[in-house]
C-alpha cells in the first residue's frame, strides 16, 4: 500500500484500496475510511488566473441528483474568471473551425473509390499488418452520400467525444 495525501484537507497517511463492489474508497492508516472535516478545506490556485483563496465544492443537480465538482470562490459562489471562459471560447472556436475543415475535405472529395487506400479501408502505406484506418476515407473506403455523411459523424465523435448519438437509421425495425 502506498501512502498518499488528500488532495481535498491535506491528511498525511492515507491510501486507495478497493472495496468488494470495485468502488475506489480513500483510507486513513488504522484501515477507517477518510472522511474530510469541513472546517479543513484546501486551498487551491486557479491555473488561468492568480486567484488562490478557491475549493472545490460538492454540486448536486436537483433533477438528476448527478454530483459534480466545482471550483468556488472562498465567499461561497461558483469561480468564473474572464481568463477561464477566454479560453474555453477559444478552445470551442478551435474545435469548431477543425469540424467545417473536415467537412469541406470530405465534401471537395469526387465520388468513387479513395486513391488513398484503393477502396480497401486501411492505409496501405503502413503494409497489411498495421490495420490503420485510412486517414482521408475514414475507413469507408468509397465516397458517396452516405459514407460521407458516416466520416463526418466519426469526425464529430472524435472532437466531442461526449456529444449525444443521433443515429442515421429510421426508428423501428431494420431489416
Amino acid at each position: 500500500m502506498k501512502l498518499t495525501t488528500c488532495k481535498r484537507c491535506d491528511m498525511k497517511n492515507v491510501y486507495w484500496t478497493q472495496n468488494s463492489s470495485g468502488k475506489w474508497q480513500l483510507m486513513d492508516e488504522r484501515g477507517n475510511p477518510h472522511h474530510c472535516d469541513d472546517g479543513k478545506l484546501k486551498a487551491v490556485k486557479c491555473k488561468y488566473c492568480p486567484a488562490d483563496d478557491l475549493h472545490w465544492a460538492e454540486d448536486i443537480n436537483p433533477q438528476t441528483q448527478v454530483k459534480k465538482m466545482v471550483l468556488t470562490e472562498s465567499y461561497g459562489l461558483q469561480h468564473a474568471c474572464d481568463e477561464r471562459i477566454t479560453f474555453l471560447a477559444k478552445e470551442k472556436q478551435e474545435k469548431k473551425d477543425k469540424y467545417e475543415s473536415e467537412k469541406k475535405r470530405v465534401a471537395a472529395h469526387p465520388d468513387g473509390i479513395c486513391p488513398s487506400c484503393n477502396g480497401g479501408g486501411y492505409d496501405t502505406q503502413k503494409g497489411l499488418s498495421a490495420y490503420t484506418l485510412c486517414g482521408t476515407c475514414h475507413g469507408q473506403g468509397s465516397f458517396s452520400e452516405r459514407t460521407r455523411k458516416q466520416m463526418l459523424a466519426d469526425e464529430r465523435r472524435k472532437i466531442w467525444p461526449n456529444m449525444q448519438e443521433y443515429s442515421t437509421f429510421p426508428r423501428g425495425r431494420r431489416w
